[in-house]
């Protein structure tokens, strides 16, 4: 697992719901197939990846926890430390987005046109993009990569046993069918 800081944003936020929606952000099928790519991970699919995968805010912090469950050790470490690296550069491409409509604005303004639909859904964008990046705040980072991960499947020493055990009362139960039919 890997964790980024977030949070530090306006006082006027409530700390709680930043960490919340920060976590609701990080659970994005673009930012999925980013962390697949960073990983260099070509046989997952970004699906794949967000139904294996968790981000949640660690109690009373405002610090984020990344877990990958994969049935490969390496991989869920590389995926998992993949995931809070590409969330923490999620802060950057706000950024540059929010720089490009309100570039795309000022070019509209310059028109005479700022009354027209696009200068309109330009500001509601830039809108969005400025609560962003009010949520994201440019100190995200990563506190520390993923290690000693652990496997949980397969696990072959309990489906032997859960195998062994279901074999034997399905064998009793077949044993005792056939008795009660016995009509002899």
């Amino acid at each position: 697992f890997a964790g980024g800081l977030t949070g530090q944003g306006s006082a006027s936020l409530d700390l709680e719901r930043v960490v919340d929606t920060q976590a609701r952000i990080a659970r994005t099928p673009d930012l999925a197939r980013s962390v697949l790519r960073s990983a260099g991970v070509d046989t997952r699919r970004a699906d794949q990846l967000l139904g294996s995968s968790s981000v949640e805010p660690i109690e009373d912090t405002n610090v984020l926890e990344f877990r990958v469950v994969d049935a490969d050790p390496e991989i869920a470490e590389r995926l998992a430390t993949a995931y809070a690296q590409q969330f923490e550069e999620t802060d950057a491409a706000i950024e540059r987005a929010h720089k490009g409509v309100v570039e795309e604005m000022a070019s509209l303004a310059r028109q005479g046109r700022r009354d027209s639909a696009l200068y309109a859904r330009l500001a509601e964008d830039a809108q969005t993009l400025r609560t962003m990046a009010a949520l994201q705040s440019s100190r995200a980072q990563l506190l520390r990569s993923a290690e000693e991960a652990e496997q949980v499947e397969p696990r072959p020493a309990r489906a032997g046993a859960l195998g062994l055990a279901a074999a034997v009362l399905l064998g009793i139960g077949l044993v005792a069918l056939l008795e009660a039919l016995d009509t002899r």
